[in-house]
């Protein structure tokens, strides 16, 4: 299976939680739409207005400007799916709505120097339980990655290519390639395409019909048990 997308970056390393959603944005009721508020104090500038409503239990734009330094705002990288990141990506808080923020992004690729983790490993586990890939390159991937969308992304959005079988990472226009890692138990969780509420209510499901088709065929055994007549 193969997952495709634009691709764009965000290379600040350590990147906390409370950087990709502000703690203030916990306080929604709702656990869905996330998204506008992701890297909100890198993506809007100070003239940016959103405020809480006590009505809706949310908080409410009223005036958008976006910051045209942030990556995230390239006008060659809207509707991306993938995301670039660098090294302790998801450190600080363990909050889930970290990852609730950044559903529109399929695949958030990290990388580090040597001695630095890429991904904060709750974060990482967070994201392989509402089903987005992390895969690992190398720094030196990561480099040459990075100079290839500094040529590309001047010209036209660049799409990526994740090869979930093949451990390979690709450009559409075949320039660019490279391996990726991820923990084998990340990718068998990620391919049975089920988030933890579902793979949960799966098990259970499974683990029920197990026990209805050794009830039946140990009836005999079952009736002759002290505890049947409590049956």
């Amino acid at each position: 299976m193969n997952l495709q997308g634009i691709v764009t970056r965000f290379l600040e390393p350590n990147t906390d939680t409370d950087v990709i959603i502000p703690a203030r944005f916990l306080k929604r009721t709702a656990l869905d739409q996330f998204e506008p508020y992701a890297f909100f104090e890198k993506r809007y500038s100070g003239n940016t207005v959103c405020e809480p409503t006590l009505e809706d239990k949310d908080y409410v734009f009223h005036k958008t400007e976006f910051n045209a330094n942030c990556s995230l705002n390239h006008p060659n990288c809207g509707e991306a799916t993938f995301l670039l990141t660098w090294f302790n990506f998801g450190c600080g808080s363990s909050r889930e709505h970290a990852v609730y923020a950044l559903k529109n992004y399929r695949v958030i690729i990290g990388s580090a120097p040597e001695g630095k983790s890429p991904f904060a490993d709750i974060f990482r586990d967070n994201c392989r339980q509402n089903l987005i890939w992390t895969p690992v390159i190398s720094e030196t991937d990561f480099k040459r990655l990075n100079q290839y969308l500094d040529q590309k992304l001047a010209q036209a959005p660049v799409t990526l290519s994740l090869d979930t079988s093949g451990d390979r990472l690709s450009s559409s226009d075949g320039e660019f390639s490279c391996s990726y890692s991820i923990p084998e138990h990340h990718r068998s969780y990620l391919l049975a395409g089920l988030d933890a509420f579902q793979k949960a209510k799966f098990e259970i499901q499974t683990h029920l019909k197990k026990i209805e088709t050794w009830e039946k065929t140990n009836e005999l055994l079952l009736s002759r048990s002290p505890n049947s007549s409590l049956k």
